[in-house]
């Protein structure tokens, strides 16, 4: 559930990003599948909401593999939005 939460709220967030080049993140494939960063951005955050909403509901989605994949999701995100990310506490709120 906190997964789907903070994929949410990337999602829904304004874009701020840093220069990504350094970064370990998934966003360096962005320019093989031919998007921009924005739209690679919205596709890990949607790909990171259908994993959590799917393992939310499924206890059979609910595995190592799965919460691997959205720990490597959110960590590809959190190295570009490092800014926006700071503050993610008064998403609870």
């Amino acid at each position: 559930m906190l997964y789907l939460v903070l994929f949410s709220s990337c999602f829904a967030a304004p874009q701020g990003y840093k220069d990504f080049a350094q970064q370990p993140t998934l966003l360096n494939f962005k320019d093989r599948y031919g998007l921009d960063t924005e739209s690679a951005m919205d596709f890990l955050c949607l790909l990171g909401i259908l994993l959590s909403f799917t393992a939310t509901v499924s206890a059979e989605m609910r595995t190592s593999l799965v919460f691997s994949l959205l720990w490597l999701l959110y960590l590809s995100l959190y190295s570009v939005g490092q800014t926006f990310l700071g503050f993610q506490w008064s998403v609870t709120y």
